[in-house]
Formats: structure tokens, C-alpha cells, sequence
């Protein structure tokens, strides 16, 4: 492996540790808040606040995808990042 390889992957073994030790005082802070208050009445909800709402909504949703999908993401990110590697190089 070159010395490039092997920084990478160090960078994403770090990245990984710290997104999951981050990630879940985040979430369980969330949990805190959203139990501690209970579920939003959305009926009582201004236009703006649902449209807030749904924008969160949609957040969370990204973020599950993006957690199960993670292994593609990962590889395809490899393979741009080789790509842009050997163009800097001039070895397309």
C-alpha cells in the first residue's frame, strides 16, 4: 500500500470513530427534547413551522439512508477520489 493509501484510510477509520462517538450524546439529546416536550401537535402549527418541521423531518430521513447506504457511498468515494488522484498525476 502506498503512503497514500494508508493516510486515507486512517483519516476514515478516524472519521467513522468520531462521527459515531459524536453522533450519539447528538441523538440521544434529540430523544431528550423530543420526549421531554412530546410530539409537536401538528394541527396547531403555523404554515411555517410545518414546513421546519417537515425540513427535519427530512434531515433524520437522509441521515438513516445515508447510514444504511454507507458502504456504496464509501466506494464510489474511493474510486472518485483514485480518479482525481491520477488526473493531478497526469495518468488518466
Amino acid at each position: 500500500m502506498s503512503a497514500f493509501q494508508i493516510a486515507s484510510w486512517r483519516a476514515a477509520v478516524i472519521g467513522r470513530w468520531t462521527a459515531c462517538i459524536l453522533g450519539t450524546p447528538m441523538f440521544l439529546l434529540f430523544l431528550a427534547f423530543f420526549f421531554g416536550e412530546g410530539p409537536p401537535d401538528l394541527s396547531r402549527l403555523t404554515s411555517t413551522e410545518r414546513l421546519q418541521f417537515l425540513g427535519m423531518a427530512a434531515l433524520f430521513l437522509g441521515l438513516v439512508i445515508a447510514w444504511k447506504l454507507e458502504v456504496g457511498s464509501q466506494e464510489s468515494e474511493v474510486q472518485r477520489r483514485r480518479s482525481l488522484h491520477r488526473a493531478r498525476q497526469g495518468n488518466c
